[in-house]
């Protein structure tokens, strides 16, 4: 069941987890399909998360991805958030996202591309990254988008499976180091550059804090993956925006998060005007002077940014104002789109229809009605022991 639906299909597959059922208008799905690309999501109905802890979303992402693996060796897929991002170009061959996906297909590369952005959350992680060579080369080029995101990954499955199992290794690790009360980092593999760093407050639960820590422990614990970071946003166009002139800044947003950045940043002011007669394109204008056609824009939390009324006002967004009126009046065929549901409370895997999850039938239990499938049976023979016996501890309520 997993292998007919990522197999045969252009890629990569798009992997998002969420705990409840997305709204009607849910852009990532309808552009997905629009684009005839799997769409898998994990974890509907299980216990949600809150913001600040989002130990479970890292845990369900892991699962979902080793059953795709299992199922589908080498596949591609990217994961991203589900609630503030959209596809708003074809990764074909003629795109800077095109490019990007071809070098995810190489055999042997262990290559995980990572979203990058200009602020550092869920603390101030500038004085940790000064020792990383990629990133003060970042800088020097004059890019200021030289920090990690934790919500749009690219890669093969197997590399993928491996960041995040290095991920969840971390949880465990900060669990230990809570329980123990000792400051330093050392005893998690991070290396002697950030042997002065304390970890703790937000940092504990936080999947950003996590991948921080793991991109700066690559070359110390050889995990059998390479991240780097979509710097020129090539692939995934991150819009959170660096405002201050005064650099570095550090802010307090609220309680124990901080963020920080070192260069202003205007990601919307880089969008290209749309050029009356060409094919409707959202372009972008890289720090490198180079025009980029990224594949997925992530508002990065901030909701705000998609809401129609500030699409038609933004002059530079018309691409995506197109796609938001496309998709309030979705097609039958784009609703008859085949979506993956992986890690239920009620079954390891069942195919439903996109139309079916956006406006579900309900049946005397009011449950969502799926369409039916014995692909559990035939899929647990296939899925590694360690995936079914992932732990399913609840979290906060709450939904991120």
């Amino acid at each position: 069941m997993v292998a007919s639906v990522l197999s045969g299909q252009p890629s990569p597959a798009i992997l998002t987890y969420t705990t409840s059922l997305p709204s009607k208008n849910w852009l990532l799905g309808l552009t997905a399909a629009s684009h005839g690309l799997p769409i898998v999501l994990a974890g509907l109905g299980r216990s949600a998360f809150s913001f600040g802890s989002t130990e479970r979303k890292v845990i369900g992402q892991f699962r979902a991805l080793q059953i795709m693996d299992s199922a589908a060796p080498g596949s591609l897929a990217a994961v991203v958030d589900g609630t503030d991002t959209v596809i708003v170009n074809a990764a074909d061959e003629a795109t800077s996202a095109g490019r990007a996906l071809e070098r995810a297909r190489e055999r042997g590369d262990p290559l995980v591309l990572v979203a990058a952005e200009c602020g550092a959350w869920p603390k101030c992680y500038a004085p940790l990254y000064a020792h990383d060579a990629t990133h003060q080369q970042c800088r020097a080029e004059g890019n200021p988008t030289c920090f990690a995101n934790s919500g749009a990954y690219l890669g093969a499955t197997g590399p993928l499976v491996s960041m995040l199992n290095e991920q969840v290794r971390m949880f465990a690790q900060f669990a230990k180091q809570r329980t123990s009360r000792q400051g330093g980092v050392r005893n998690v593999q991070v290396g002697e550059v950030v042997r002065n760093h304390s970890i703790g407050g937000a940092e504990m639960k936080d999947d950003q804090a996590i991948l921080h820590y793991v991109y700066l422990n690559q070359s110390r614990s050889k995990p059998g993956f390479s991240l780097r970071m979509d710097v020129h946003s090539s692939f995934f166009l991150s819009t959170f925006t660096c405002r201050d002139r005064v650099f570095p800044r550090v802010h307090t947003v609220f309680g124990p998060w901080r963020r920080c950045h070192m260069m202003k940043h205007e990601p919307a002011a880089r969008v290209l005007v749309p050029v009356a007669g060409e094919p409707s394109a959202l372009r972008y204008n890289a720090s490198d002077g180079i025009e980029q056609r990224p594949f997925l824009l992530h508002a990065n939390g901030k909701d705000n940014f998609l809401k129609p009324a500030h699409v038609r006002a933004h002059p530079r967004l018309r691409h995506l104002d197109a796609i938001q009126r496309r998709m309030q009046q979705p097609s039958d065929d784009l609703l008859r789109h085949p979506v993956l549901l992986l890690d239920t409370p009620s079954a390891l895997c069942r195919v439903t229809t996109l139309g079916d999850l956006l406006q579900p039938r309900r049946n005397r239990s009011g449950e969502a009605s799926m369409v039916p499938s014995s692909a559990t049976t035939i899929l647990k023979q296939g899925v590694p022991t360690e995936v079914r016996r992932l732990p399913t501890k609840r979290f906060s309520p709450g939904m991120m």
